[in-house]
């Protein structure tokens, strides 16, 4: 029992909170969270340019005045008989001969199960979204407004 309130003594005599001292700035710690704060704009708008569809249905509006056709634009074919192997593809006894993907590709030469090549829209959305990224780094948010109206 004593020596539970020896030490009880000693931590309460050495062990003490220091006293808060006024100070100007947070120090080092202020370069720290401006390098961690640019980190996470960069990152979040690498992460919306390639995640959402907010920068594809820009540039699709940029020559087309409604959003009907959006998802058949986006949308690139895939012929079934370059599956590997010798399978069929039936679905409710009707043959498919096209498989639907979201993509940016078309088949250059027809039958040629290797070739099919990125579309002009494809490097478009790559181009926009490098911008998207440099202009979230060096301007914060003025130039997503401006794109948007």
């Amino acid at each position: 029992m004593v020596e539970i309130r020896l030490d009880a003594g000693k931590f309460l005599q050495y062990r003490q909170r220091a006293v808060a001292q006024r100070a100007a700035t947070i120090g080092a710690w202020e370069k720290l969270l401006n390098i961690i704060g640019k980190m996470a704009v960069i990152t979040n708008a690498f992460i919306i340019s390639v995640t959402s569809d907010t920068i594809n249905k820009i540039v699709y509006n940029w020559s087309n005045t409604d959003q009907n056709n959006f998802v058949e634009d986006s949308i690139s074919f895939y012929e079934t008989k370059c599956f590997p192997g010798d399978h069929s593809y039936d679905i409710n006894g009707v043959n498919v001969t096209e498989c639907g993907y979201y993509g940016y590709r078309n088949q250059t030469i027809p039958g040629n199960c290797s070739s099919y090549e990125y579309t002009t829209e494809y490097y478009t959305l790559l181009i926009t979204r490098f911008v998207f990224v440099l202009s979230k780094c060096l301007f914060k948010d003025e130039i997503v407004f401006y794109i948007q109206n």
